[in-house]
């Protein structure tokens, strides 16, 4: 296997199978998709528990609308 991986465990092949191992894992815990996606629908969805009115709207002033 020597001829296939660099023998510094910090090439770019290396590190390369590292990332595929560790992404691998996470599809295989339900993990899967966009890592920034998941962490915001998270926070929404524990800010709609915990603090519900955060996430109520304001009453629209006409008189600023630029519509």
């Amino acid at each position: 296997m020597s001829g296939v991986l660099p023998d510094n465990p910090g090439g770019t092949l290396w590190k390369g199978l590292r990332l595929v191992k560790m992404r691998e894992a996470d599809i295989a815990l339900g993990q899967a998709g966009d890592e920034t996606y998941m962490d915001i629908f998270r926070d929404f969805s524990l800010m709609a528990s915990d603090s519900p009115e955060k996430l109520s709207r304001r009453p629209c002033d006409m008189r600023l609308s630029t519509l």
